[in-house]
């Protein structure tokens, strides 16, 4: 879980800039929002934001990634890169990036392009479809909604458009992504192969300025994960558990927004 806390939206870019002086205050429009995150003292990843207030630029030391809006404000399209010469995890959906020990950062103009994200929507602003095109493949996604408005299901496709996977979404009454379940699809048939169950605070979220990204999880949940139980199905590789339970502890400042995670993690605002 931590890995994967640690990896869910890692992404990439050519600069890490932000609104001009003449256009529009930043750092008034922008107060409150979270700036950075650190891991033991070292800094992980940063944002940058529209005057606006929404995500512009996310950098980490070896990936950037650049959001680009339609006409209203819609997430069209997020491009992401990476330095050829690290391992990254680009395409995750981590907001707290991860920095392998180095103390140096790679210049964006050095990354080479990974991932394009293409976003697709229907008149009443819900996605649509998704693409995700990479070094290897290119794949495609479909959401269904359940009486919330939030996805309730979401099935992958290969480039021959047949289903490969589908996630199924469970709420609770605040938004909070309580459960997910992973199943494969082989020859037609859905294989259950993974869930993930979750448990919360009462304390504000501060990612769900992210939810633009709208995948369910960190960015859409109303409050900070307390616990996460995570089964696997099938057969087990050795040495591995069928179930892993991982908690999390949170410091919060006077609004009630988290400031430190599981003691080694630093969320700063603007």
């Amino acid at each position: 879980m931590k890995r994967k806390i640690l990896y869910l939206f890692i992404l990439f870019g050519l600069t890490l800039s932000s609104c001009k002086k003449d256009d529009c205050s930043v750092e008034e429009n922008n107060k409150g929002l979270i700036s950075r995150i650190s891991k033991s003292g070292v800094t992980t990843v940063e944002y940058a934001y529209l005057c606006s207030g929404l995500l512009n630029e996310v950098r980490t030391r070896y990936s950037y990634s650049k959001y680009t809006y339609n006409s209203i404000d819609l997430l069209e399209k997020r491009e992401s890169y990476e330095d050829p010469n690290q391992y990254s995890s680009s395409g995750g959906y981590s907001p707290y990036g991860y920095g392998y020990g180095s103390v140096e950062w790679t210049d964006p103009k050095d990354m080479k392009l990974s991932v394009t994200e293409l976003f697709k929507y229907y008149e009443n602003k819900q996605l649509e479809s998704y693409s995700f095109s990479s070094y290897y493949d290119t794949i495609t996604a479909k959401f269904n909604y359940n009486e919330q408005g939030l996805i309730s299901k979401q099935t992958v496709y290969s480039e021959d458009s047949k289903p490969t996977s589908h996630r199924d979404f469970i709420y609770d009454e605040s938004g909070n992504l309580t459960k997910e379940e992973q199943y494969l699809v082989i020859d037609g048939t859905s294989t259950l192969y993974e869930t993930r169950e979750y448990e919360f605070d009462q304390m504000h979220n501060p990612f769900l300025v992210f939810r633009i990204i709208l995948f369910p999880g960190t960015p859409t949940n109303q409050n900070n994960i307390i616990k996460e139980t995570h089964t696997f199905y099938g057969k087990i590789p050795a040495g591995k558990d069928s179930v892993t339970i991982t908690n999390h502890v949170y410091e919060y400042n006077e609004l009630g927004y988290p400031i430190k995670m599981d003691n080694d993690l630093t969320i700063e605002y603007n």
